[in-house]
């Protein structure tokens, strides 16, 4: 390997790494889908298996300890248990994953090495490692950097002189991402056309018997466990307006996703257009591409038969987070993988640039953007951003808990997240539908013990027993009695 290449990837990682350092130790359970990603983790740690103690929906009537595959693609749990076995920590996760962000710099800088010159592909690299949102963002305990890890490694495999043993291993990586975010369907489109256009169809066996080595388990034990080949959570996203809908509400009224589309088609077309100018405003902005937007335009054809794949990947992950409609949009998050794809684009772009004045200034305007954007999120993360346990109400509620409740006692709350992450206890969302006619039900459903909740007259009668209440009164910890027949 190039001594050149060597040195400037020891430079990207200590970069990548050294402005990764701030966020050691800062607050990463913020983030409800971190807590659940820990959650199931820490059940096959503890031999119980794929399995989550958390419920934070009522898409379906599961209890409170169910089944993993019904809530979360699995990859990410896997390897975060495999990081648990060595030291039981979360502080380790997040060390783990900051670093595999940096090496992940190095994977870009390799990657785009192969369409670009040596110091344009540099700069690709560095443009990620500093990347504000992507830095921001490293703190969390998200499957981010494990994917796009697994991704790059694909796709490196891939653009290898192609043989049968390069293909196996790209189609191995890519059913490893499969686990870890469903997406990689859009790359395996990708990579297939690529070959049938370049006429190498003899390596789409390969290819796909690979992928399905991985996935095919997967959806074969999901089906024994759930009777469906896919049970993700986030599909009920498509049944209702909001997934908050099937959040708050306990036994929603909620219709089949075709008979949804085909009754709230005007509302999900707006809806996604207004994604659409949201996400692209962000897409345009100082922390993700700024003035490298417009550049990524102007590819030659030989370039974009070169990154068939890259496209179809890219373009099909925009337009699945614009078609999400009942999801939070989290664009720091979301368009991770948009973003890897135009930046290669437009760095293209910028090298066509015949003044070099114009493209260092287009170079000096993004990095000193970004270096400025990295110094307020760093100082957000380390001072600003109080964790929610550390409040005082949250401190006294969490010892009373410890301190008087069983291990087995599942708790109705509205942060099901905070009890289970610092109690360990089955936590369940307390619905805000809830009345006189409908808690007894709530109650058997889901077996629940004890309730947290502010002062309702709900509570004022002789199913409940008040125990504890926070000071200042914010919450109250009510006891669920034996029902009086």
């Amino acid at each position: 390997m190039n001594p050149k290449f060597i040195k400037l990837s020891l430079v990207l990682f200590f970069i990548s790494f050294i402005i990764r350092l701030p966020l050691i130790g800062t607050n990463f359970w913020k983030t409800p889908d971190a807590v659940e990603y820990l959650n199931i983790a820490q059940h096959l740690v503890q031999g119980k298996g794929l399995t989550t103690s958390l419920k934070i929906h009522f898409f379906n009537s599961e209890p409170v300890i169910h089944s993993a595959f019904s809530e979360r693609p699995i990859g990410f749990p896997l390897f975060l248990s495999f990081l648990l076995r060595i030291k039981n920590n979360p502080l380790f996760l997040q060390i783990n994953l900051l670093v595999l962000n940096s090496i992940n710099t190095l994977l870009i800088f390799f990657f785009f090495k192969k369409f670009l010159p040596l110091p344009w592909a540099f700069l690709g690299a560095l443009l990620f490692a500093l990347n504000p949102n992507i830095l921001i963002t490293n703190r969390l305990l998200m499957p981010e950097p494990l994917y796009l890890f697994l991704i790059l490694l694909s796709l490196i495999f891939f653009y290898q002189p192609l043989a049968n043993k390069t293909i196996v291993l790209s189609g191995f990586s890519l059913g490893l991402s499969y686990l870890v975010r469903p997406e990689t369907l859009f790359l395996l489109l990708g990579l297939s056309i690529s070959l049938v256009v370049s006429k190498k169809y003899h390596f789409l066996p390969f290819l796909f018997i690979s992928f399905l080595t991985i996935a095919f388990p997967y959806h074969l034990i999901n089906y024994q466990l759930n009777h469906q080949l896919m049970s993700v959570m986030e599909l009920n996203a498509y049944r209702a307006k909001s997934f908050f809908t099937g959040m708050k509400n306990f036994n929603p009224q909620l219709v089949t996703i075709p008979t949804f589309i085909i009754s709230n088609f005007s509302f999900i077309i707006r809806r996604q257009l207004q994604l659409l100018v949201e996400h692209l405003k962000s897409l345009i902005s100082f922390p993700w591409l700024g003035l490298l937007f417009p550049l990524a335009f102007f590819p030659s054809l030989k370039f974009i038969r070169q990154t068939i794949p890259l496209a179809i990947f890219g373009s099909l992950s925009f337009i699945l987070i614009i078609a999400t409609w009942a999801i939070i949009p989290e664009p720091e998050r979301m368009l991770l993988i948009p973003f890897i794809f135009i930046l290669l684009y437009s760095l293209k772009g910028l090298s066509k640039i015949k003044s070099p004045k114009i493209a260092f200034l287009i170079i000096f305007i993004t990095l000193s953007s970004y270096l400025a954007y990295d110094l307020h999120r760093l100082y957000w993360a380390r001072v600003k951003d109080v964790p929610a346990q550390n409040f005082p109400y949250s401190q006294q509620l969490i010892s009373w808990l410890k301190t008087h409740t069983q291990s087995a006692d599942i708790i109705a709350s509205p942060d099901p997240w905070l009890i289970s992450l610092t109690t360990s206890q089955p936590s369940i969302m307390l619905p805000q539908n809830l009345n006189s006619k409908n808690i007894d039900e709530f109650i058997n459903t889901y077996q629940i013990s004890y309730i947290i909740s502010p002062q309702n007259p709900l509570w004022q009668n002789s199913r409940f027993s008040t125990l504890f209440t926070t000071s200042p009164p914010s919450f109250s910890v009510y006891q669920v009695l034996p029902h009086k027949y």
